[in-house]
């Protein structure tokens, strides 16, 4: 590993080990403070063993499924942006979403003002396979977002609740595989007049998963501060929200 750069050395060990692993390990997230390694049960979000977590492993591993549709209505209500807040906040809305049976991820976040009008996004590419890691690393992509804008006073919006609960637990409720990451939420808080969390079902977070579609096909970052790209307009139109649409002309 390299310290300086936070980033893994896998060349030492590509010869000997398979294609798959080094690939689960380049998936890793590296702290960036100073943490003792501990021991953890990775099917639980504490990283406790526990007898009914052991059985549903052992269940998992059987040769049947039970499937399952999930179906969401995609009508958005007009308060999900403006209701009730104060002028002083933006709205901060971060998702992130991940192509399936692959590595391939990609972080969205969208701000919305107080009345509702777009005023910034981006959408990036990212290498994780755990979505609660890909979720945290869209909050601290936003946290990063209104820092460069230069907001002071922020709302960060997610449909994560086990973000939200590792975010209100500071850290004790062992929320393990993003403790790394909730550590550098910590260090970032410092940088804000004011930081509040606020938990959304997902369908009332659909521009911000937008966005993070958009960034799983991304080759690099891209990031919107007056007119987002014409695929994540259509959605923001949608909630019946003002927006700008020049991209289309």
């Amino acid at each position: 590993m390299e310290k300086e750069t936070h980033s893994w050395k896998l060349e030492l060990i590509e010869p000997y080990v398979q294609p798959r692993t080094l690939e689960i390990i380049r998936c890793c997230t590296i702290a960036n403070t100073e943490r003792q390694d501990k021991v953890v049960w990775p099917w639980t979000t504490n990283g406790a063993y526990s007898v009914k977590s052991g059985y549903r492993r052992i269940h998992s591993q059987c040769s049947y499924r039970i499937h399952a549709t999930v179906s969401a209505s995609h009508s958005i209500p007009k308060e999900v942006w403006g209701g009730g807040l104060q002028c002083k906040y933006v709205k901060i809305n971060f998702d992130g979403a991940w192509k399936k049976d692959s590595h391939l991820a990609g972080l969205g976040v969208v701000a919305r003002d107080a009345i509702g009008s777009f005023c910034g996004g981006l959408a990036t590419p990212f290498h994780r396979n755990l979505p609660l890691v890909i979720e945290a690393a869209a909050g601290l992509c936003a946290f990063k977002f209104a820092l460069n804008h230069n907001f002071t006073d922020i709302i960060l919006e997610t449909d994560s609740k086990i973000l939200m609960e590792g975010v209100r637990g500071g850290g004790k409720n062992g929320v393990w595989a993003i403790q790394p990451l909730l550590d550098e939420f910590k260090k970032i808080y410092v940088c804000f007049r004011s930081v509040l969390w606020s938990w959304v079902p997902r369908k009332l977070n659909r521009a911000a998963h937008k966005a993070a579609a958009i960034g799983i096909r991304a080759e690099q970052l891209e990031s919107w501060d007056v007119r987002p790209p014409p695929s994540l307009v259509g959605v923001l139109l949608s909630d019946g929200l003002p927006c700008p649409s020049g991209r289309f002309s």
